[in-house]
């Protein structure tokens, strides 16, 4: 008897992390940093089952937050454990090459003061992925918001 238990609890854990698949396929991005993935991987593993708030027959999502030095991500869960949708915001992360080109391009002799990579996840639509740049020169400052889901990481908006 304690064999089968064990047994199924691997086979919920494991499938439960199979079909958060999803998720993870979704928002990765090859120059995701670690703490980053971490996160992520911690999301999409994660065992609502083990929820004191967990209830087998209802009807409910559960919002989860997961939480490092870097950032922070709130997952929404079904009762099955799937992910339905995540808001990610990490702070001050490496910007992709082609990000940092259009900065210089765009703002010349403006220094970069930090940044912020949003990331939203939906199982119903097309995953979204935007970095706000903070850029100062002398007193001025401005934000410029990236559009990471696409290829050439335009310039979404720019704004004092």
């Amino acid at each position: 008897m304690k064999v089968l238990f064990i047994s199924l609890l691997f086979l919920n854990f494991t499938s439960l992390s199979a079909q958060n698949n999803d998720y993870l396929n979704s928002v990765n991005a090859q120059n995701n940093l670690q703490q980053i993935k971490q996160l992520q991987k911690k999301a999409a593993n994660f065992n609502i089952f083990k929820l004191e708030s967990f209830e087998k027959n209802a009807e409910t999502t559960y919002q989860v937050t997961f939480e490092n030095p870097n950032g922070k991500l709130v997952a929404t869960y079904d009762r099955t454990g799937i992910i339905l949708k995540t808001v990610e915001e990490y702070k001050d992360v490496k910007s992709p090459k082609q990000v940092t080109i259009n900065v210089l391009k765009s703002h010349p002799d403006w220094m970069v003061e930090g940044n912020i990579y949003k990331i939203g996840y939906s199982s119903v639509k097309k995953s979204t992925k935007t970095l706000e740049v903070l850029l100062k020169k002398g007193k001025e400052t401005e934000i410029v918001l990236f559009n990471l889901s696409c290829r050439t990481n335009e310039i979404l908006y720019a704004k004092n």
